[in-house]
């Protein structure tokens, strides 16, 4: 089972509208598609995403570490590129560790590495998944929130932080009146201070919020803030690695954790804190980093992996003009229906394009 070569190419995908969070506005979204070949010529695919304001690599740091990999990994064998992977050279590099092991899973799906293929257990299940609501949308969040509404969804994450905290209640006020039953969900990103937190969180009791996903920076005020706050705290950009993630899940202080695989840096590292999540009662939430179909598809599989019935922020509503590829996987009423055969026909017919046809 050697790999032959290793090509990637550059995408820009134009977001429908400017998704602004506390810590940027997103007007186009850019990676890096990845393609390994084999020996029979067969392709395989992955995405590197860089969100370096999320703690990744940036992306020409992602294109210069892609170009020394692409003569490292050249006619190599399967067990010598996880060595790679594995090792120094990719340790600030999370969003190339986790597209490399993205494109590593789908070959050995197709080709029946049964030490990778057999980590994931679960090969059907449906689960829900959140609409999102950008900090530029809340103006006018009525229309947005009621077409998501009758699509199906029923949670919603609201971005928030840095913007009028009014504003944002009134958002939250305006979907409770259009729907009592909604889950909802405020991402700030860290952006309060301690004291800020708490008397917003005051101001937030009574709208039945699911959680608040890291509303202070410091990983210690998180902790200090959840034993204090009536509404759940959800931990998010405090994970930087594998170490912390498996640290806060197995303290269970927490009840929700946020994965982001092209952040941590690997999808079997959040495999591996999927289990762990679900042995200590920990809600795992498999949250997407703006990736196009390509790198969502492998965050489907991971939220079948987990065992309980939150949404997944793999967002609901179409963030994109134009993606890459046709999803797989259609959202209705709010949920995905992920089968493992059809996540194997998709990485299938991969095979058989030229990515250059598809930008």
């Amino acid at each position: 089972m050697n790999i032959e070569s290793l090509n990637f190419y550059s995408y820009k995908l134009k977001f429908c509208q400017p998704l602004r969070t506390s810590k940027e506005t997103f007007i186009f979204r850019e990676g890096f598609i990845i393609r390994l070949t084999d020996g029979q010529n067969t392709q395989y695919f992955g995405e590197v995403a860089p969100l370096p304001s999320f703690g990744t690599e940036t992306a020409g740091e992602a294109s210069d570490k892609l170009n020394q990999l692409k003569n490292i990994i050249k006619n190599t064998d399967l067990p010598e590129i996880f060595n790679i992977l594995n090792s120094i050279k990719l340790y600030n590099f999370p969003a190339v560790k986790s597209g490399m092991e993205q494109a590593i899973i789908n070959f050995s799906f197709l080709n029946g590495f049964e030490p990778v293929t057999g980590q994931f257990q679960t090969s059907s299940k449906e689960f829900k998944v959140a609409g999102i609501t950008g900090a530029s949308q809340k103006q006018n969040c009525k229309p947005v929130m009621s077409e998501l509404i009758e699509a199906g969804i029923k949670t919603f994450k609201i971005k928030t932080g840095k913007e009028n905290f009014e504003n944002d209640l009134a958002c939250i006020k305006t979907l409770r009146d259009l729907d009592e039953t909604v889950a909802i969900r405020l991402d700030v990103n860290g952006a309060w201070s301690f004291r800020e937190a708490k008397k917003k969180i005051e101001k937030l009791t009574g709208y039945g919020i699911e959680f608040i996903e890291q509303p202070v920076k410091s990983l210690n005020d998180l902790y200090k803030l959840s034993k204090i706050s009536p509404i759940p705290i959800a931990v998010d950009e405090s994970i930087k690695n594998y170490k912390t993630a498996k640290e806060i899940i197995e303290s269970g202080i927490f009840k929700f954790v946020i994965l982001k695989p092209a952040v941590l840096g690997s999808i079997l590292d959040s495999l591996k804190l999927i289990d762990l999540g679900n042995t200590h009662k920990v809600n795992i939430i498999i949250s997407s980093s703006f990736e196009s179909v390509l790198g969502k598809s492998i965050l489907y599989l991971l939220a079948a992996q987990t065992n309980h019935n939150f949404a997944h922020g793999l967002v609901a509503n179409k963030i994109f003009d134009d993606d890459l590829f046709r999803d797989p996987f259609c959202i209705k009423d709010g949920k995905v229906k992920f089968e493992l055969a059809r996540y194997i026909d998709f990485i299938k017919q991969l095979t058989e394009l030229e990515y250059d046809e598809h930008r």
